[in-house]
């Protein structure tokens, strides 16, 4: 029978280096084809409830403790300095300033207007 449960370690070194100490050692996972999917309990990140919002990156099979390795051994997801980012609450729309663009009028008198006309 397959192992149904993994351990999921943290980082714990301070200085260029690593050093890994579980975190829990009853991480529940399944295989399907070419996915594998982990069900980690917002506590053992260190997450309180929504919203919550944080960057992640795989990698699997690094060989050293070079950071700058890993391009170079195993694998990495998403390449490079790339991360991928969670959140449990859709991005605040970003409102828009209103301006008078089209005629060189700018709020608060910072722009006198246009000072010529072109085709004039």
């Amino acid at each position: 029978m397959a192992a149904t449960t993994t351990t999921l370690y943290q980082n714990t070194t301070t200085t260029n280096g690593w050093t890994w100490t579980p975190v829990c050692s009853d991480i529940p996972y399944s295989l399907n084809g070419n996915q594998l999917m982990l069900r980690i309990a917002r506590a053992d990140l260190g997450l309180g409830p929504d919203p919550i919002a944080f960057n992640f990156h795989w990698t699997d099979n690094f060989q050293t403790n070079d950071i700058a390795d890993f391009g170079l051994d195993g694998d990495s997801a998403p390449d490079g300095r790339f991360n991928y980012c969670y959140q449990t609450a859709p991005p605040q729309p970003l409102g828009l300033l209103a301006d008078d663009f089209e005629s060189g009028e700018q709020p608060g008198g910072a722009n006198p207007g246009p000072t010529a006309a072109i085709g004039a």
